[in-house]
């Protein structure tokens, strides 16, 4: 049975020990916020089948993009790393803070939790979350939504940064892999993987990726299932599985027209 304890409890698998810590190198923020690590990269449409086990993923600073554009994306989203060790402990704490409300409509009220230890300063996260959900060209701008961040209960439903491990085993039974994030019930999980190195799809653009990841995951809580490519050369739906490829469309962090007009329905 898996054990979820928040503000110092630690999230256990069926063994009864604290999940593995990923290795613990100490990156700096530079010009260019992630080295460029060499090594076979693992394919983000591998599935696992009886036959064929999928190679366990990298850890985060593994696969590392080269980004060019680095004082834009520290403009537009921070970066929030931390020149410490990443050393994720399975124990996931609250941030505090709050907001006011975004948007108008109905309610939803969140909360943001980090994973002790990693290398993310988990105040700057929560800060990214507040930043991307509360934006207009999001699940706000129709005037059907709002959001407001919280500190204490009562919440609809919490935003966690996790490590891959914890991820796997807060989004169970779903099957993230190590690799993807997920929504489950009323808690929205991030891992931290793809937070710090993106997906090919948006390849540098680290920081719309980051943008879509919140939006698509939000997306799910509020009701809505995946949705695929409409036609070549057009925006990818926010709800369309983009970290495993946007097809013919173009990538795309933002709710659609289309994907806004069905919050009316």
């Amino acid at each position: 049975m898996i054990s979820i304890l928040i503000a110092g409890v630690t999230v256990l698998g069926t063994s009864g020990r604290a999940p593995a810590a990923e290795p613990s190198p100490s990156v700096p923020v530079p010009s260019v916020h992630l080295a460029v690590a060499s090594y076979n990269v693992i394919p983000d449409h591998c599935i696992p089948s009886p036959s064929f086990d999928c190679p366990v993923a990298p850890t985060m600073y593994q696969r590392a993009l080269a980004i060019e554009a680095a004082e834009t994306i520290r403009d537009t989203i921070p970066y929030c790393v931390l020149d410490t060790p990443h050393e994720p402990t399975g124990t996931l704490a609250f941030v505090p803070g709050s907001s006011a409300v975004a948007g108008q409509g109905t309610l939803l009220r969140y909360r943001v939790a980090v994973e002790d230890g990693l290398a993310v300063d988990a105040e700057c996260f929560a800060e990214d979350i507040e930043r991307i959900l509360h934006d207009e060209r999001g699940w706000t701008g129709t005037g059907q939504v709002a959001f407001q961040r919280v500190e204490t209960e009562p919440a609809d439903f919490t935003i966690v940064l996790a490590s891959p491990d914890t991820t796997n085993r807060l989004c169970a039974p779903l099957q993230t892999l190590g690799r993807y994030s997920c929504r489950n019930g009323n808690h929205v999980v991030i891992n931290s993987w793809r937070w710090e190195t993106g997906a090919e799809s948006f390849g540098t653009e680290l920081a719309d990726y980051r943008r879509y990841l919140v939006n698509h995951e939000v997306g799910h809580r509020l009701g809505f299932g995946h949705r695929a490519c409409p036609g070549a050369g057009e925006a990818a739906p926010v709800m369309m599985p983009q970290t495993k490829g946007a097809g013919s469309c173009e990538p795309n962090p933002w709710p659609t027209a289309d994907e806004l007009a069905a919050l009316h329905r």
